[in-house]
């Protein structure tokens, strides 16, 4: 077989015509390797080498171009790439591009952190955790982890803490002083935490709250209850939103 005719394509791809009226699809580093625009005569011994290789560069030229679009963990790029690669040819890959600095979970876990902490109300509990679902080591999460301080988490909570009572309308004092502890804790921060800053909120009195309330539930299920049944439904409705 002989290479009638090279033709550049895009994203580093070459199109080669054989004179058997076959095409293979290659690269450069592989034109280069073999110097195909040298000797362009290929059996089938070189032939398989050329695919073999091609297999390793189309791999690694998919995995440099989704690094491109965004920011990948060792372990989220080895998923991506599994999906249409060999293992062995992807680990290989992973490999080389690690040592070129391409991915680095070091510099993962590190901007990672910050855009949780400056674009998130997670807490650090919740972004260790999904750093450890990326397959970051536990020693890098461990020192990388500094950066969210204890006066990062205060100031967090006291802020929805804050936003959480502000926006309550309708709940009594116990209700919401039980779901911003909840919530919390499923966003991740430290319950002892949350416990010590809520323990220091004064909520205002719910009475006006209380009786709005009252009201609006008796004039809905009076319509369907009366008597003792009446009184034990809007009781249930009553401790529904937090008022004993």
């Amino acid at each position: 077989m002989k290479i009638e005719k090279f033709k550049k394509l895009k994203d580093g791809v070459y199109e080669l015509k054989l004179d058997n009226e076959n095409i293979i699809f290659t690269y450069e580093e592989v034109i280069l390797k073999f110097e195909l625009l040298i000797n362009r005569e290929i059996d089938n011994k070189k032939l398989k080498e050329i695919e073999k290789l091609n297999d390793y560069y189309k791999c690694y030229y998919t995995a440099i171009k989704s690094i491109k679009k965004k920011s990948y963990s060792r372990k989220e790029l080895f998923k991506k790439l599994k999906d249409e690669f060999e293992e062995y040819l992807v680990n290989e890959v992973l490999d080389n591009i690690e040592k070129l600095g391409y991915i680095d979970d070091k510099s993962f876990a590190n901007s990672y952190i910050n855009r949780q902490i400056t674009t998130t109300n997670h807490g650090p509990i919740r972004i260790v955790r999904d750093l450890e679902d990326k397959g970051i080591d536990k020693k890098i999460i461990e020192e990388e982890m500094n950066a969210y301080t204890d006066d990062i988490e205060k100031e967090k909570i006291k802020k929805l803490v804050t936003k959480g009572i502000n926006s309550n309308h309708t709940k009594g004092n116990n209700f919401i002083l039980r779901k911003l502890k909840n919530d919390l804790v499923y966003q991740g921060f430290n319950i002892e935490l949350v416990e010590s800053e809520l323990s220091k909120i004064k909520l205002e009195d719910d009475s006006d709250i209380r009786e709005k309330e009252y009201n609006k539930i008796k004039n809905k299920l009076s319509r369907k209850y009366s008597g003792k049944e009446l009184e034990y439904k809007i009781k249930e409705k009553m401790a529904q939103k937090g008022f004993y």
